[in-house]
This record gives structure tokens, sequence and C-alpha cells, in this order.
């Protein structure tokens, strides 16, 4: 979702060199359903503090869009990238050798996502026991 609205609202048409942290934790554990606590969690990372306290302002779709931002909405998206920053070299170190292809693959999504609204496809494996692919 966070690249459909850089792409809807921040007028970012392509993306490029992008890490998807969900996408690279569904590579890791298998799990499709992967928050950024979840990450932070997994990676032995300080989870964030605020994402309780936002959750329900954030199910306003026009929060982001709201000029200048409200203080604690700018505060809590500071905080998430400080907290992928601190995060970046360990999920980098989890990935090895799949880093590009899990880039190559993030860079999928990103375009794809503001033609989808943020939606996304799965696909599974047959072959292998219908893993998620």
């Amino acid at each position: 979702n966070d690249a459909a609205a850089l792409s809807t609202i921040g007028g970012i048409s392509e993306m490029k060199g992008t890490l998807d942290t969900q996408l690279a934790m569904e590579h890791l554990t298998g799990d499709v359903f992967f928050g950024f606590n979840r990450v932070l969690q997994e990676l032995g990372e300080s989870q964030h503090m605020n994402k309780h306290i936002m959750q329900h302002q954030m199910k306003n779709k026009d929060l982001f869009s709201q000029r200048p931002l409200p203080r604690d909405v700018l505060q809590y998206a500071v905080d998430d990238v400080k907290l992928l920053v601190g995060a970046y070299e360990k999920l980098h170190e989890r990935l090895g050798n799949h880093w590009e292809a899990i880039q190559r693959a993030s860079d999928m999504r990103a375009r794809t996502a503001a033609a989808s609204g943020g939606k996304r496809n799965v696909c599974f494996d047959d072959p292998n026991s219908y893993a998620v692919a």
C-alpha cells in the first residue's frame, strides 16, 4: 500500500531499487501476513511504539493527503523510516543470495501497486507442495 500511496498522493510514477519488507519476510518465513512490527520482531529490532495508537487514524484514507500533515502523523512516519533503516542490514544478511531477486520482485510489486490500488497477486507453486511462489 505504501507504493500505491506514493504513486497516487506523491505523484511518483516509477520506483526502482525498492525492497518490499513484507515480500522479503514472505520469502524468509512462508507467511504472507506480515506487518511491520512483526518484521522488526523477527529481526530482533525494537518495535514501532506508536503503531497501535495510529492504527485507528490510518483507517482514514485521506490521512496522508492532508497538508500540512498533523504532527503526530509526521512523527509516526519519521519513526517508521528510522526503524526501517535500523533493520536494513539484518534483513540484507538474512536474505543473503536472494537479495537481488527479492529486490527485482519488490520493484515489480511497486510498479503494479498503483494500478491495483495496493492489492497483490499471490501464486502457489504446485510442484513445491503449494508453497507461495
